[in-house]
């Protein structure tokens, strides 16, 4: 068995993560080797639970994950809970909460949420580029996971 694995993948960082990590998959590798920066803090992202995924315009990724941890079958009052939430985040640090959905729950993510808008911004930069990299790990290892033909 061996194992491929992307270094020095310069020529992918003017591509979204997702991209970026599509991309990698679809060239065969089996890892890569990531740096990520404040600059993957996109602040035109959608926020968690927010007008693109009720609108449907999220990834399939993103839709994926959050149906799977209940965001798409919120309260009224959870809708309301996540929206104060997302403007309060987004006023304080400058960009929208970052979570890796795909190990939390709604409830999870909630208190998170919370315990998170305590934070002072260098803390919450490194908290929230953490969790990309969560999110690129669980991402990466469904492509490599797939079928190579779904991966196309």
């Amino acid at each position: 068995m061996s194992l491929r694995f992307a270094y020095n993948t310069n020529g992918a960082a003017n591509h979204r993560l997702d991209d970026a990590l599509a991309l990698i998959s679809e060239a065969g590798y089996d890892g890569v080797a990531l740096t990520l920066d404040h600059h993957h803090l996109d602040p035109y992202a959608p926020d968690l639970a927010g007008r693109a995924a009720r609108q449907g315009s999220l990834t399939p990724e993103s839709t994926a994950e959050q149906a799977d941890a209940g965001l798409d079958w919120l309260t009224d009052e959870e809708l309301t809970s996540f929206s104060h939430m997302n403007q309060e985040y987004r006023a304080r640090f400058g960009f929208p909460f970052v979570v890796c959905v795909g190990e939390h729950t709604k409830e999870s993510i909630l208190t998170s949420f919370a315990a998170r808008l305590e934070n002072d911004r260098e803390r919450e930069t490194e908290t929230a580029l953490a969790e990309v990299c969560r999110i690129a790990r669980l991402r990466l290892h469904d492509l490599i996971a797939a079928p190579a033909e779904e991966r196309l």
